[in-house]
Parts: C-alpha cells; structure tokens; sequence
C-alpha cells in the first residue's frame, strides 16, 4: 500500500510517538538531599540513591549537555556537606547550599542564613528573576528559593537531618548531571561518575563503594578554600554493629521497651535465630561466627529500638536499620545473606534493591 505525502505522514507519526513519550515523562525534577548519622543521603530525580560522608563541596544540580539548552539558563547548585563528632560517632550534615544563575550567587545556609551576591540578607529578597522567603511552621521553618525558570530549592532550618530538596521542570529534561542525575526517567544510569564511568554493576554488589566513587568525581575544588575530605572513612561493619549494640549507648538512644507487648514482638522480629523468623534461616551460617554475647546483644539493641519507633513504619524500618548492619557483618565474613529485606516488610518505595534509611 502506498501513503500519499508520505514524508509528512512519517512526520506526524515521529510527532504523536514523541508526544505519547513526553507526555509520561514526569512533570518536574525533584530532588533530596539530606545528612544525618554517618552519611549524606542524595535521592536523584530518576530515584537512585546515593549515600556517603564528607567535608567537601559536591555538585547536587547543574546543566550540562553537548546538544546545547535551546534558550534554557544555565545554572549549578553546590552542597558543601560537613561533619561534627558526637560520641566517637560522626553526625553528617549539608551545611549550605550555593546557586549559580545568570550572573547571580545566592549562598543559603542550614541555619537559616543567607547571602545575595556576597550581601547578607535579614529580611526576604525579591530580585527581579528570584526571590529569597522564610517560612516559618509549628513543626520546622524553611529557605525558599525560586526562579522565573522553574528553579526551586527549599532548606529545612532547624532540624536534624536539614532536609534539601531541588525541584527544576520538565523543560530541562536530559539535561542535567550531578548528584541529582540526568533526568532522563530512568534510574541505572544515575550511578555515573562525573566523567562518564558507569558503575551501576558496582552499585549492584556495593553500594557503599559506587556512591563514594561518584562523590568524589562530584566534588567542586573551587568552592574549597581549605582541605576537606572528600570521603571520611566509615567505620567497617563489624566496628558499627559493635557500636549499635553497646548495652550503654542503646539506653541512652532508646531506653527501654514501656509495653510488654512491644518488647515480645520486637524479640521476635530480631532473633534472626528463630525457625520462624522471616527470613527463615538465611542468617544461620553466618549467626554462628557471633559469640552468645553478641547474639543477645543484639536482639536487646534491636528491640530496644522496635519499641523506640513511634509508628509501626517506623518500628520496622528501626528493625531493618539493625539486620541491614548485621548482613554487612556477614558479607564482610565472606557469609552474605540475600533477600532478607523483603520477607522483613522493609520500607521501601522501589523494592528492596532501592531501600532506603528514611528518618522520621
């Protein structure tokens, strides 16, 4: 069968299939950054996740394509993430946030403090593409930060894990990169260094290990003006879960179970030794390099903090918190144990592979 005006009809076809593809890509780019314990935790738009801890200045956000940006503005949103010690335990945090834009800086920091092209500012600021606004709610405040071209960033001030979250339109889609990914709706390819390198099969056996490789190609040397560290050194999985455990420590974070009937259900939930313990059995092999002290101690430690959680999310997530760092224990034993997290109801959004720590 011949097409009349076939090249204007091929045309139309190319045109609806791209519509139909469009139409399904997400309305916006959004997102997370936040830092807490022992890492920063970065959620890119495409819903990969990246974890790591340092002192450096890393590129969040910025626009970055070979085919150009069809009119777009360019722009960067730097983190400068740091660290303080608290109990031989360092507490990871993003303590501020630099926007490049159309010949302007905008400094914010997570305290609640920002600065306009080198000024400090005291009141909000209204400029004649962006505005700078503080909200203040009974629960936290926040920066607000947006542009005329659908850049938005909003700082949670006042809390623990200073929440950060990126929100930029559909228009710039596929033209992005940094710790926030490409934003292309797909996740795989969000697990690149800066230069290219896929380590997506990395992520797969380590994640630990594929995020600091990425954070390092992240980082932004001219917003440095001293040494940083790039990557600070986490402790191995045996020293964490020697520190999760410690009967002390684990009074002082959880105190005791206040219901029996808590403390009866979170011992359940944690012996891992149990027949009928969810993961049924997965643990044993490896369950046997731990002395009897040890077991006990953590089935207390993970109690104790099934009983702290104030939801049953929660109290399940705070369960999983502790057999995740007891399935690193064994990998690092040379004994992995997989496919614990589903039979173990841990919250996840994108399945177990994607689980993440969310901190309520």
């Amino acid at each position: 069968m011949k097409m009349k005006n076939a090249p204007s009809t091929i045309l139309l076809l190319i045109g609806l299939f791209t519509a139909k593809s469009d139409a399904s890509f997400p309305s916006s780019c959004t997102c997370f950054a936040h830092g807490y314990r022992e890492e920063i935790v970065f959620e890119s738009c495409d819903g990969a996740y990246i974890t790591f801890g340092g002192s450096c200045s890393y590129d969040l956000m910025r626009t970055c394509t070979p085919d150009g940006l069809d009119n777009k503005p360019p722009f960067s949103v730097v983190v400068k993430a740091g660290y303080t010690t608290e109990f031989d335990n360092k507490q990871t945090f993003v303590s501020r946030v630099t926007i490049n834009f159309e010949n302007e800086n905008v400094v914010m920091d997570t305290r609640g403090g920002f600065m306009v092209n080198g000024m400090i500012e005291t009141t909000d600021y209204f400029g004649d593409n962006f505005n700078v606004t503080r909200v203040d709610r009974p629960e936290y405040s926040l920066i607000k930060f947006q542009t005329h071209f659908s850049l938005r960033v909003l700082i949670h001030i006042g809390a623990r894990s200073h929440k950060i979250r990126v929100r930029i339109g559909r228009h710039y889609q596929r033209s992005l990169c940094g710790l926030c990914g490409n934003f292309n709706d797909e996740t795989a390819d969000d697990y690149q260094t800066a230069d290219g390198e896929n380590v997506t099969d990395l992520a797969y056996l380590d994640r630990q290990a594929a995020s600091e490789e990425i954070a390092k190609s992240m980082l932004v040397q001219e917003h440095e003006q001293e040494l940083c560290e790039p990557i600070v050194n986490r402790p191995s999985p045996h020293q964490m879960l020697e520190a999760m455990i410690d009967r002390e420590k684990v009074f002082d974070i959880y105190g005791s179970c206040a219901k029996e009937e808590d403390e009866i259900e979170g011992n359940a939930q944690c012996n891992v030794t149990l027949e009928n313990h969810p993961t049924k059995g997965s643990f044993a092999n490896c369950s046997k390099d731990l002395d009897d002290d040890n077991k006990l101690k953590f089935v207390e430690a993970c109690s104790a903090a099934y009983c702290a959680g104030k939801s049953h999310r929660a109290k399940e997530r705070n369960v999983c918190y502790f057999i995740e760092a007891l399935s690193r224990v064994c990998r690092e034993n040379l004994k992995p144990v997989h496919n614990w997290c589903m039979p173990m109801k841990c919250p996840a959004q994108k399945g177990c592979s994607k689980w993440e720590q969310k901190y309520d």
